[in-house]
């Protein structure tokens, strides 16, 4: 009496996928592939060092131009958590 419900205690091996990723091209044509070399690897590197530079020094400059309300802007809490009449001593930037 065997039904549905029970189930076979030895199953059907199952095949192995294959190791070859599909993604991955032969040796032929790897240049052409999206593949780089070691220069280019530098060359890639040297551009976003570049570009990276070149945001921060745009961060200075725009911070720089806004320094006097930045200013402000951070002494706000700072002169309210101090005591009535107390007086906030710094050198001037």
């Amino acid at each position: 009496m065997s039904s549905e419900s029970e189930k076979d205690p030895h199953p059907a091996p199952v095949q192995p996928q294959s190791l070859e990723d599909p993604r991955v091209a032969d040796d032929e044509g790897d240049s052409a592939g999206g593949r780089m070399g070691f220069l280019e690897h530098l060359d890639e590197l040297r551009k976003r060092l570049v570009y990276s530079v070149y945001g921060i020094l745009g961060g200075f400059v725009i911070a720089f131009a806004f320094i006097k309300f930045i200013f402000e802007f951070i002494m706000v809490p700072l002169q309210e958590a101090l005591p009535p009449g107390g007086k906030l001593i710094y050198t001037e930037p």
